[in-house]
């Protein structure tokens, strides 16, 4: 799945083998003993659901749909403003 890709290793969270205790008591224990590494997870994993909430990501795919027809000579007329400089 993509929860890998969401977390990335050591960016905004640890990956864990979910069948595998000792890896599990590991990073609990990591976690728990390493104020620098929780503030550093949480604070990066705040700021990747503020950059890519539903909103973000929205205004994102409009800019990139205006940068495309835009770009498209016939479609500047009906899309875009024709005295942008594009």
């Amino acid at each position: 799945g993509g929860l890998p890709e969401l977390i990335g290793a050591e960016e905004r969270g640890l990956l864990i083998d979910n069948h595998d205790p000792v890896n599990w008591d590991i990073s609990i224990r990591r976690l728990l003993s390493d104020a620098a590494l929780r503030v550093r997870l949480v604070d990066a994993a705040r700021k990747f659901a503020r950059n890519n909430d539903v909103d973000s990501m929205t205004e994102r795919y409009v800019a990139l749909y205006d940068f495309v027809l835009c770009k498209e000579k016939n479609m500047r007329a009906h899309f875009c403003d024709v005295n942008a400089d594009m």
